[in-house]
């Protein structure tokens, strides 16, 4: 009997950590501190699952995340399942399997100090397998101690025993001779107790001695044709399509690294009956992320039946776009858009307001002032203010028409310099004392008297022969033979008007 090894191909190297692409950062973070861990093959964490037959071996869904974890327990040591050892015949090729389970996988075989009678057997690191033609009996059999590491460096030993006897007078034992890349099936015969050589018969059909080294074919064939691997009717599988399926039927050379018809295996289908979902697999597990435009939204949904377009769910499952007051929303490549009718704005706080409100006057940041005895107003944008009768609009501000600083309208000054002033319904009385006259200069208003400049009126200017005396022009006196205005004086004979 030939026990088959539970190795890396069968344990775990294809194992995954699953999760949802928006699984909560603490998930993702341990599935990937056990990958590291243990070593296994975990160079997508984030796959999705929805049932235990959506993850690779050695794992389970967890339906609270949507996330395969797995079963392994880093922390524990692998297990040796192999009991027994087959008995070896002197001359005849030995042939025998270790097999493993349970810690992280990637297991290395070791003999541990391995007796030198059986110096011929040699023990295939990676597979278990051990090989070799026993020289001499040994009755007893004799100890033989075998060590099982995984990827994360815990091991595991066990003593066996193996002997070898002589062949029976009269016994045949089958063998295999390679001949010209062609494995044939003979026996030996055993006469005296020793082994006769090979005789050589018929060419292999046999999986297990076939091809130029009469070894097991594996998985790149599925049968053994006169004597070579085969795959269906041509040459064995290798190469990315290294495994053999049947197909079509018949057999042939499959990618069950990324063929969704087969994946991890030649028997093993990813499911087609998944809503909205990009069918594939990879690294030989069966994947199924959304469709664009789809998400995986419900707890243990199988596909993907959120439209990421509609406004709940917009480009992701917890994306809800808000609705402003008075106005609407809408998804757009994944992106939320807020609108509102004609005629209105959007403003915050996530209102649309009309375009003549007072305090969103043309845009969301122009208030209307609103002044004490005006109206306020927003038309085509613009702010207005009417303001009541009695007052006018100075600058934002309504005045009444009998302020002083503006009598009748804006920046009008109701004042005079050396008299009085009153505004009194939009018009502004002055008053000078007796003798004066109220003029307008560029710098204002002021009381005149008896000023050459305005003489009896603002506008009258005497002439420079003359004075101005109670409101009338009069001629100077002669200073000497000359009209004087000024003072005049006798100074060494002369008459001088200063």
């Amino acid at each position: 009997m030939t026990i088959r090894n539970a190795g890396p191909g069968s344990f775990d190297s294809r194992d995954r950590s699953k999760s949802l692409r928006n699984a909560k950062t603490v998930a993702w973070t341990i599935a990937l501190g056990i990958c590291l861990a243990i070593l296994i093959r975990c160079d997508r964490v984030g796959r999705s699952c929805s049932r235990n037959g959506d993850c690779g071996p050695n794992a389970v869904c967890n339906l609270e995340i949507n996330l395969c974890v797995s079963t392994l327990d880093e922390n524990a040591s692998p297990t040796i399942g192999t009991q027994t050892l087959r008995e070896g015949i002197v001359g005849a090729p030995y042939d025998e399997s270790l097999s493993a389970s349970g810690g992280a996988g990637g297991y290395r075989w070791t003999l541990q100090n391995p007796p030198v009678a059986l110096a011929w057997l040699q023990l295939d690191a990676s597979s278990g397998r051990m090989t070799g033609t026993p020289l001499a009996a040994q009755q007893p059999g004799l100890p033989l101690t075998v060590q099982v590491r995984d990827s994360a460096s815990h091991a595991a030993e066990k003593l066996l025993s193996l002997s070898v006897r002589n062949c029976i007078e009269g016994e045949s034992i089958a063998c295999a001779v390679a001949l010209q890349s062609a494995c044939f099936i003979g026996s030996q015969s055993c006469r005296g107790g020793v082994l006769s050589g090979c005789v050589v018969g018929q060419p292999s059909s046999d999986l297990s001695r076939c091809g130029s080294n009469c070894s097991s074919c594996g998985q790149g064939s599925d049968r053994c044709g006169d004597g070579v691997c085969r795959c269906g009717g041509a040459d064995s599988c290798s190469g990315d399509t290294s495994i053999c399926c049947p197909a079509d039927g018949g057999a042939g050379c499959v990618d069950t690294r990324s063929n969704p018809d087969f994946c991890g295996g030649c028997r093993v289908a990813c499911d087609s009956d998944r809503a909205n979902v990009v069918r594939t697999c990879d690294a030989g597990i069966c994947d199924y992320p959304c469709a664009a435009n789809w998400g995986r939204c419900l707890p243990g949904a199988r596909g993907c039946e959120t439209d990421l377009t509609d406004i709940e769910h917009c480009g992701s499952c917890t994306n809800r776009c808000s609705v402003p007051d008075g106005g609407f929303a809408r998804c757009e490549a994944g992106i939320c858009a807020r609108g509102c009718s004609p005629g209105s704005q959007l403003c915050f706080p996530e209102t649309c307001f009309p375009l003549d409100d007072l305090d969103h006057c043309g845009n969301c940041t122009q208030r209307c002032p609103r002044p004490d005895h005006g109206l306020a107003s927003c038309r085509n944008g613009q702010c207005s203010i009417a303001c009541q009768q009695g007052y006018n609009l100075c600058g934002t501000a309504c005045i009444s028409n009998d302020d002083q600083n503006n009598c009748g309208g804006c920046g009008q000054i109701c004042a005079i310099e050396g008299g009085t002033a009153v505004c009194s319904q939009g018009q502004c009385n002055r008053q000078c004392p007796v003798g004066f006259n109220a003029c307008r200069f560029e710098t204002g208003w002021r009381c005149i008297g008896d000023d050459p400049t305005h003489c009896g009126s603002c506008d009258l200017q005497c002439d420079d022969t003359q004075q101005c005396r109670a409101g009338r022009c009069v001629d100077c006196p002669i200073c000497g033979r000359f009209p004087c205005c000024g003072t005049c004086v006798r100074e060494e004979g002369q008459w001088l008007c200063n």
